[in-house]
């Protein structure tokens, strides 16, 4: 049996994303984040708190490994809860993905920044 051409414009394949097999193996350098109001930080979730974060922890970091960037804000809990489960889920995956968190309430110019009108959004790059 084969597997039928797949293309489409802008689409990025993410099925060679697989479970590690090896439980808390290393992922990027620094991309730890500390406590949040955000749900549970995970050993690869970033807090952006700056334009610079911004361009650093999600631009920059995006030419290595995939980077899910959500806009979220503690007052929504379905905001708090999308960051629990990708926070989870990126510890699940060893770090092939990271996430990085960007509280629209505090810094409402980063959401700006991204043109976010609406929350929470979760943005692959």
């Amino acid at each position: 049996m084969t597997v039928p051409q797949f293309s489409r414009p802008g689409a990025v394949d993410l099925s060679a994303l697989a479970r590690p097999t090896t439980p808390g193996s290393a992922g990027p350098p620094g991309a730890a984040g500390g406590p949040a109001s955000g749900g549970p930080a995970g050993q690869f979730v970033i807090d952006v708190v700056d334009e610079q974060g911004l361009r650093q922890d999600v631009v920059e970091r995006s030419l290595t490994v995939l980077v899910l960037a959500t806009f979220w804000s503690p007052e929504s809990p379905e905001s708090v809860q999308i960051n629990d489960s990708l926070s989870r889920l990126s510890d699940e995956f060893g770090g092939r993905f990271v996430v990085a968190r960007v509280d629209v309430a505090a810094h409402p110019e980063l959401a700006q920044a991204f043109g976010v009108r609406e929350f929470p959004l979760v943005v692959a790059i």
